[in-house]
């Protein structure tokens, strides 16, 4: 596992992987598009995969979490996000 000075490189990819949120929201087939979004990074990037996946389910349950404090309508899409991230591992 290679760290940058400041924190782990995968971690920057996560808000990538569940943005933009019109297009996860809508998206018919979220698990195709997210692991396609994460096969392109991985080979372009040559980051760890597996790094990749846990670091979006992360930063999508937070980003879950920040809809909830804000009482606004995007929970359920972070969490299916997290669920598929998940699925993925």
């Amino acid at each position: 596992m290679r760290h940058s000075r400041f924190g782990e490189r995968e971690y920057e990819i996560g808000a990538l992987m569940r943005n933009p949120y019109a297009v996860i929201s809508k998206n018919t087939n979220l698990k195709t598009l997210l692991n396609r979004r994460l096969s392109i990074i991985a080979e372009l990037t040559h980051f760890d995969r597996e790094r990749l996946l846990m670091w979006s389910f992360v930063q999508a349950v937070l980003a879950a979490c920040w809809h909830v404090e804000d009482g606004s309508s995007g929970v359920d899409v972070m969490i299916n996000a997290a669920e598929v991230f998940y699925s993925l591992l």
